[in-house]
């Protein structure tokens, strides 16, 4: 019962998350507000899938999760990357980091976010964990993440 309820749960991420992703937006900022927008969704609509995933993912002891399901979860989170980072409008960027240094400082602080977030929250019952200010610091740090690497310009004119 419990395999089938992670491949059901991976199934769904895959099928209600990762292909909702809009590849085509081309900021790179706006990609994450997106996906953060969709993940809600997906929490609204099935609170408990998204609840028993963090409860995999939240786990020290990652024994628990068979080494088949953990390479299918780091396939997914490699997935999810990709898709962030591929076919971004390096325009946006301010002109004195290169394109690729700004893709490598999102991702790193986007994962130091999410290390910090998962700390946050480890020992706590998602189930009743209100997640509206978890969402809202987020939002107001990819705002901040906007004027710190795209062109002043983008961020004052709103055109990104």
């Amino acid at each position: 019962m419990y395999n089938y309820l992670v491949e059901y749960v991976l199934n769904y991420v895959e099928k209600e998350y990762v292909v909702h992703l809009d590849h085509d937006e081309p900021d790179l900022i706006a990609r994450y507000s997106r996906a953060a927008q969709v993940k809600m969704e997906c929490y609204i609509k099935d609170r408990e899938i998204l609840e028993f995933l963090g409860a995999l993912y939240l786990k020290e002891d990652k024994v628990a999760i068979e080494e088949i399901w953990q390479g299918r979860l780091d396939e997914i989170y490699r997935a999810l990357t990709g898709r962030m980072l591929d076919h971004v409008d390096t325009s946006l960027f301010r002109d004195d980091l290169s394109p690729e240094y700004i893709l490598k400082i999102t991702t790193w602080v986007m994962e130091g976010y999410q290390n910090e977030l998962i700390a946050q929250v480890r020992d706590k019952d998602l189930s009743a964990l209100d997640m509206k200010p978890y969402w809202k610091e987020f939002y107001a740090f990819l705002e901040v993440l906007r004027r710190v690497l795209y062109r002043q310009e983008e961020v004052e004119h709103g055109n990104s």
